[in-house]
């Protein structure tokens, strides 16, 4: 659910980069309402599920390498 703390700024983000948005709630309303249509909907936990495994293999932000160099680079481009 988005919200002004990190984690629920962070995650909205996460889901927006893996293509997965309808997973944001904006309010506690919307928020029960996408964990019951989870849950009586199997198939589409199932779809959400295999699409995380399709992204998890492709999508850089499960790259743990590759953020430590992008950190790197931008911890190095900071001036004094």
């Amino acid at each position: 659910m988005r919200g002004p703390n990190f984690a629920s700024r962070v995650v909205p983000s996460l889901l927006e980069n893996l293509s997965m948005s309808d997973l944001i709630a904006n309010d506690e309303e919307e928020y029960f309402r996408i964990i019951f249509k989870l849950f009586e909907n199997t198939e589409l936990l199932k779809k959400l599920k295999d699409k995380l495994r399709i992204e998890k293999e492709k999508n850089k932000i499960f790259n743990s390498e590759f953020f430590v160099r992008e950190l790197e680079k931008l911890y190095l481009s900071i001036k004094y």
